[in-house]
């Protein structure tokens, strides 16, 4: 699944993070390695937020009219400390594989060979539910943990796969 460069997914991402928690609908258009989009839209036209990255910057605009700048992702989520959204890791745990850029631990694999757990870069992510997507079994469901016993939590409902 790392040959997988492009693609477009349409799901449901709730979060949770100590007493605070909300759901949005959840856009991502993956254009190649470094160019992506992501749209996170809440419920009843309560606002969202779009995450935009090329290879020279990343913008995150919010509902609010405030326009956040960094020159990559890392660097702008850690401005963020309340927003815990691993956009490095989750790029490849939504395709069903461990992040090339660091090292992952506890990986299993449920009888067809898919990765159903792994834990990198301070997070558990429990991947479930694989169905075709063209000649692909991707997840549908993606639940992450923070390793560090913080009360955070995200899981992603994907309702619709789109590939090239």
């Amino acid at each position: 699944m790392r040959g997988i460069n492009q693609w477009q997914l349409r799901g449901k991402l709730a979060l949770r993070n100590g007493n605070d928690g909300g759901q949005a609908d959840m856009f991502w258009r993956q254009d190649d390695a470094q160019t992506y989009e992501i749209k996170l839209l809440a419920p009843f036209g309560a606002g969202g937020s779009v995450l935009t990255a090329s290879a020279t910057q990343v913008e995150l605009a919010l509902s609010s009219g405030e326009h956040l700048f960094a020159d990559n992702i890392e660097q702008l989520m850690a401005t963020m400390p309340n927003w815990p959204f691993p956009v490095m890791g989750l790029r490849y745990w939504l395709l069903g594989v461990a992040a090339p850029q660091s090292s992952a631990n506890n990986l299993q694999w449920n009888e067809h060979g898919e990765l159903t757990l792994l834990e990198q870069d301070g997070w558990r992510i429990e991947l479930e539910n694989y169905a075709p997507v063209g000649a692909c079994f991707l997840p549908h469901k993606i639940m992450l943990y923070r390793l560090d016993k913080s009360d955070v939590n995200l899981k992603l409902i994907i309702r619709q796969w789109s590939l090239p």
